[in-house]
């Protein structure tokens, strides 16, 4: 009875331990990330950083990059290796097999070709150098300048604008072929797919490309200003309406331009999309503010005197 329940125990406890044996198994093969980190520390310590010798050039190669962690450069091919190709052994391979035809040359050789190396490499420095020098330049020598302008008189058709253009072009011997863009309105006339002025301008410069003009946004860049310099702005708009609007006013201003020897004789008007016009207005008008300021008394405008008279307004 007693051996039986021995016999039972010893059961019990081999399979007791064969359920906990899992367990073990990967209690002893799971590692922490403690572990591992020690394990490529160690692994990354054990990677030898290998240094140049001056004794290399003799397989055609250089030092390139980090003193610290020089990479072998051939100065045959240029090409860089690994910072583990530092053995005389691969550096060797590397001569055999691909310079093949080099591998008897001497030191001296290789020195010079060392020599030719390093003198591109300064070429190639310079050059992109030069390069962003150059355009940097560039970027500031750009002018625009107002080439001609000019009315017709009878009609306003693609054929009669490309003549008057083309006419002023071979007058004053320009290059069509270095006209390179053409900026319109969209009108018919100039945008027409057969008969319009781009179509026969680009008949005769092909490089040139069509681009709608900006008037337009001009337009709504200039619709939200300061509240203050939108009232000087319309009662100086209405200054030179009130002169402009008549004929007689218009004679009477000239007439009294020209008694006081002022350089101009007339006031400017602005248009709603053309908005640097707005500011030539107000030059204009602020030359000629004495000229005015006499009309407005004679024509008894004493509303708008006082506002020429007022140094903030002005």
């Amino acid at each position: 009875m007693e051996k039986w329940l021995i016999s039972r125990q010893k059961v019990a406890e081999v399979s007791g331990n064969t359920e906990q044996s899992p367990d073990n198994d990967v209690s002893s093969s799971t590692s922490t990330p403690t572990q591992e980190k020690r394990k490529l520390d160690n692994k990354e310590s054990s990677l030898k950083k290998r240094k140049y010798d001056d004794s290399y050039i003799q397989f055609g190669f250089t030092s390139s990059g980090d003193p610290d962690f020089p990479l072998p450069q051939s100065v045959v091919c240029a090409e860089t290796l690994s910072n583990h190709s530092l053995k005389p052994s691969l550096l060797r391979r590397h001569l055999e097999t691909k310079h093949a035809n080099l591998k008897d040359q001497s030191v001296s050789f290789f020195q010079h070709k060392l020599k030719d190396l390093k003198q591109r490499q300064k070429s190639i420095e310079a050059l992109f150098q030069n390069t962003n020098d150059n355009a940097l330049q560039a970027s500031f020598r750009f002018h625009e300048e107002f080439l001609f302008c000019s009315t017709l008189s009878i009609r306003t058709t693609g054929e009669d604008i490309f003549h008057m253009v083309d006419s002023f072009v071979k007058e004053n011997q320009l290059d069509w072929s270095k006209c390179v863009g053409i900026c319109s309105d969209g009108a018919r006339a100039t945008t027409g797919r057969f008969l319009g002025l781009v179509k026969r301008i680009q008949d005769i410069a092909p490089e040139a490309k069509c681009t709608h003009c900006g008037i337009n946004r001009e337009a709504l860049a200039c619709k939200k200003i300061p509240a203050s310099l939108d009232i000087t702005l319309k009662n100086a708009v209405k200054m030179v309406n009130l002169i402009k609007a008549r004929a007689t006013n218009s004679r009477i201003f000239a007439a009294i331009c020209k008694e006081l020897g002022s350089e101009h004789g007339i006031l400017l008007l602005h248009t709603e999309v053309r908005w640097l016009s707005r500011g030539r207005v107000v030059s204009r008008m602020f030359e000629l503010r004495h000229e005015i300021e006499l009309f407005l008394v004679e024509q008894g405008h004493d509303e708008y005197k006082q506002m020429l008279t007022d140094s903030l307004w002005v």
